[in-house]
């Protein structure tokens, strides 16, 4: 037991002979970190008075982000998980709820960074969501079209070197395409836009989804691939 100050010692008086008597015990050897420097980590070079709430959380795989960005990542896990789901409901129902936090943090904004979103439109993602499911999408979304070539084919190329090839009959949204004869016009438009899905459907139909709107079909006769020329999966 914790032996009580006697009246009439001052504290001082009173620890200093407590910490006296617990060193002729050797209270103080074999202690964890004895002859060790104290620091939060190896690599801390100034003090921290959070280290040890910081370690905590980093022990328990647990993290504290500002609001905007806890929500962003939410919004980032969500649309990294709906190629996987499986239910239309689902995906609608983790839409709408993320909307209504958008919303109510647009117009009642946190400390912190901007959240620089806005509510999405849940048919259009639904939408794709849908193409998602029925085929086969390429890692191509986000590459913006740096070039276009006309020779016997038609050629987008891509940020990264990636290639979208058309060699037979295409269309861009209701415009025709024919790579053959030339009749590639509408896709000299392309330049700039970023496709935010290229999805290879059942029977091997290419569709690819740009940032403007526009949508390239070609049913075949088509090739996607990296900057060295190899297909891209």
């Amino acid at each position: 037991m914790t032996e009580r100050k006697p009246p009439g010692v001052s504290f001082e008086s009173f620890v200093d002979r407590q910490i006296r008597a617990a060193e002729r015990r050797g209270d103080f050897t074999a202690l964890s970190g004895a002859g060790k420097p104290f620091a939060p980590d190896d690599d801390t070079t100034s003090y921290d008075e959070n280290w040890w709430i910081k370690r905590k959380m980093a022990r328990e795989g647990l993290s504290v982000l500002p609001p905007s960005l806890a929500l962003r990542k939410e919004v980032e896990d969500a649309f990294a998980a709906f190629p996987m789901t499986p239910s239309e409901h689902t995906v609608r129902r983790v839409l709408t709820e993320l909307n209504d936090k958008i919303r109510d943090m647009m117009f009642k904004p946190p400390p912190g960074p901007p959240l620089g979103l806005k509510p999405y439109d849940v048919d259009e993602v639904v939408r794709r969501w849908r193409l998602d499911r029925a085929g086969r999408r390429l890692p191509v979304a986000g590459l913006a079209v740096r070039q276009v070539r006309v020779d016997d084919h038609l050629t987008l190329v891509l940020e990264t070197g990636a290639r979208i090839v058309v060699t037979g009959p295409a269309a861009l949204g209701t415009a025709p395409l024919d790579p053959a004869t030339q009749r590639v016009a509408p896709a000299l438009a392309l330049v700039g836009a970023e496709p935010v899905a290229a999805v290879v459907h059942p029977g091997g139909r290419l569709v690819v989804e740009f940032t403007d709107g526009s949508r390239l079909t070609a049913a075949e006769g088509w090739s996607v691939t990296d900057g060295q020329g190899a297909p891209l999966t």
